[in-house]
């Protein structure tokens, strides 16, 4: 069949009109995909932006709050530096509020700390920022006793008419009123036989046993766990758990000097020994006594602190090394793997008896008695070896008045055994004593004061943070607050 040019023409316009509908069918559908392929992109880009800010956000917030904990650091630092005097760390100590801007290591940062004289603490209040997010924190910092009371043993025992007085004394020896706390460590245990009630005994740490013979017979509320351990080492010591004491530590960094050295220029006396059989110092009079030069000091093997009751050893009072302190430290060697051995300690005469004048002094009297902060004395050992103290020679005679064996002096030893019997041990000490095993046998008295310049002195000198939380932004003010 013929298709004629009418029907061609015909159906040559069905066919491109048909095409061009399939044309534009494609192409809706092509921008059909496009619109939802650029939403999906839209919807990505946006995610990906949140994702990027709650990303930038927490960065920022994690940065803005390490700033505020070393504002936070800072303080600490700072107090426990400044042994915590708001008189040197503040600039207006009768505000006693300190206000410190981009402290080291923490551009941006500001705090205050806050002194309350009454609680013994400070209040800090640290902001931290990072590219205008602000992270606020409030911390009180407390003063953890590196001594906590006067005389802590592991066993306390008091035998016969062993009865004594346990009082806070001024820097003149004067009975300030305050009665000291004597201490058991933890599972330890403290009795008193014989006719009793003289002892004024205030027992502040928990499994103390006392018996009815301590009088008063007297327990505090608190249940914190204490148990001192023998001096490390080495620094920085093992660390204890929260509430132990600081343990004392060897200083490396610098070197401690050896016993040989400890005599000041031009004193009397002399010192002997060996780092393998230990160390003697003695001689001495009340008008012209042994001099120690203060420093950091390790005597090996050792020690023995006055062969007479005539014996006199005083700090040099008008030297400023070492903040004017003598601190020994005796271990049975000079290896760290043998220096937790069995370690002696014998202690006769006087020992730090007067501050001024150097002619000696009465306590109780205008002269100022010797400081006991000026003379530390950290034996060490083990539970498993312990060491011995021995007191002034025998027998004693009453030519040594008051005691044959007088010290105003720190004496950190938890891991020794002291006891005294009559008089052929009496003893006087004025500071605070740790021990380990500690009896006391008839007469006369054991006459201990703890001094209340050991309170302000050495125990402040151990700072920790005993109260920690974020505050909102609506509570914190800066610089002053009330």
């Amino acid at each position: 069949m013929r298709m004629t040019r009418q029907h061609q023409n015909h159906w040559s316009r069905l066919l491109s009109h048909r095409h061009r509908v399939d044309e534009g069918g494609t192409l809706m559908a092509v921008l059909a995909v496009l619109f939802v392929v650029m939403l999906l992109g839209v919807a990505l880009i946006t995610r990906i932006q949140g994702d990027f800010h709650n990303v930038n956000l927490q960065t920022n917030l994690e940065q803005a709050r390490a700033n505020a904990q070393s504002g936070v650091a800072d303080a600490l630092f700072q107090i426990d530096q400044r042994d915590g005097n708001p008189g040197s760390f503040c600039s207006d100590p009768a505000v006693a509020t300190c206000t410190v801007s981009s402290p080291p290591g923490a551009p941006g940062t500001i705090y205050t700390a806050k002194w309350s004289a009454g609680g013994n603490t400070y209040t800090v209040l640290s902001q931290g920022q990072a590219h205008g997010v602000d992270y606020d924190v409030q911390a009180v910092i407390a003063a953890r006793p590196v001594i906590g009371t006067g005389l802590t043993g592991s066993t306390v025992t008091f035998n016969g008419n062993s009865d004594g007085s346990y009082y806070v004394t001024d820097s003149h020896g004067n009975n300030t009123g305050a009665v000291a706390n004597v201490a058991v460590a933890t599972g330890g245990a403290m009795t008193c036989h014989g006719p009793g009630g003289g002892n004024v005994m205030y027992v502040p740490y928990e499994n103390a046993s006392l018996g009815n013979k301590c009088t008063p017979n007297t327990t505090a509320e608190s249940s914190t766990t204490y148990q001192p351990q023998a001096p490390s080492y080495g620094c920085p010591p093992p660390p204890n758990p929260e509430g132990q004491p600081v343990t004392p530590c060897l200083p490396t960094n610098p070197a401690p000097s050896s016993c040989s050295s400890i005599l000041a220029t031009g004193s009397p006396g002399t010192v002997s020994g060996s780092d393998s059989g230990g160390w003697t110092i003695s001689g001495g009079t009340a008008s012209n006594p042994v001099v120690l030069q203060p420093g950091v000091y390790a005597c090996y093997g050792g020690l023995t602190l006055g062969t007479s009751s005539t014996d006199v050893i005083e700090p040099n009072y008008s030297s400023t090394a070492n903040g004017g302190r003598v601190q020994i430290y005796v271990f049975a060697s000079a290896s760290a793997a043998g220096a937790a051995a069995a370690v002696n300690l014998s202690l006769a005469g006087e020992i730090n008896p007067c501050k001024t004048p150097l002619t000696g002094c009465t306590p109780g009297t205008s002269d100022i008695v010797g400081d006991p902060v000026d003379m530390q004395i950290y034996v060490g050992g083990s539970a498993s070896t312990p060491g011995t103290i021995s007191l002034g020679p025998t027998p004693c005679t009453a030519a040594a008045p008051p005691a044959c064996t007088m010290a105003n002096a720190i004496l950190w030893a938890p891991d020794t055994s002291l006891t005294t019997t009559g008089a052929s041990s009496a003893l006087t000490w004025t500071g605070a004593l740790v021990l380990g095993n500690m009896t006391v046998n008839g007469s006369p008295q054991m006459t201990f004061d703890y001094d209340e310049r050991v309170a302000t002195e050495f125990q402040a000198t151990a700072w920790h943070i005993s109260g920690y939380y974020q505050i909102p932004p609506s509570q914190f003010v800066m610089p002053n607050y009330s």
